[in-house]
């Protein structure tokens, strides 16, 4: 054989017993896929092996840790920030040779948690914030029904009334005598309730008027209670 000739075949030779070192490790098939987690595979691997993964192809922006292949087999999951759900990804396995052919994937979606049925009344009260001036109309109107100022007078109205009644029961539970508190609270009730609807006595705002109502309705309750006796 010519000196011609075998050089050209040493060189093929060598590029032979070269290539499968230089082998680029295979990209698998991604699975175990969730809404924030996948698992990246790869075979054909030697030495630390890694995987470039990202949203853009061709422009894998993010980086595993290094890992060691078992025959040559990679397995590496990743989860949380950065996978978001319902998105596609790229991701590609890399050892000292080069990197494999790309494959993707898309995460799943989010199941959203199932909404908590309250009853419509506490419903109604959670959608307008607890506003104590519209609670009472809440237990029966959604809060994304139209407000009236007079609804909101009314609200106003039945939690004072509600508030004082309470004060005058204790005070008729212990066996006191209801009767004083509940002619002070007609007495500034008629205060209220006159300076805003008849001009009578100070001029006070529209929401001190609903909460003249109120004093007259615990007062209307004392007055009755102060009939019967604790005892």
């Amino acid at each position: 054989m010519s000196r011609d000739t075998r050089i050209p075949l040493l060189l093929i030779i060598a590029a032979l017993c070269i290539l499968p070192v230089l082998a680029v490790p295979t990209t698998g098939a991604v699975d175990a896929i969730g809404d924030n987690n996948a698992t990246f595979h790869a075979t054909g691997a030697s030495g630390n092996t890694w995987f470039m993964w990202g949203m853009y192809s061709e422009k894998l922006y993010l980086k595993t840790t290094n890992t060691t292949p078992v025959a040559g087999v990679v397995a590496t999951r990743v989860w949380d920030f950065p996978i978001f759900s319902n998105t596609q990804y790229f991701v590609k396995a890399c050892d000292s040779s080069g990197c494999g052919s790309e494959v993707s994937f898309t995460s799943l979606t989010v199941t959203p948690f199932p909404t908590m049925t309250l009853g419509y009344p506490l419903q109604n009260m959670t959608e307008n914030h607890f506003d104590f001036a519209f609670m009472p109309r809440n237990l029966i109107y959604p809060a994304t029904a139209p407000f009236q100022p007079d609804e909101e007078q009314f609200g106003i109205s039945i939690i004072t009334s509600l508030f004082l009644m309470s004060l005058i029961f204790g005070q008729w539970f212990r066996g006191r005598n209801t009767v004083i508190p509940a002619m002070t609270f007609m007495i500034l009730g008629f205060l209220f309730l006159g300076g805003d609807l008849y001009a009578i006595g100070p001029g006070v705002l529209s929401d001190w008027a609903a909460i003249g109502t109120g004093m007259l309705a615990a007062a209307l309750a004392g007055i009755i209670m102060s009939l019967f006796k604790k005892g």
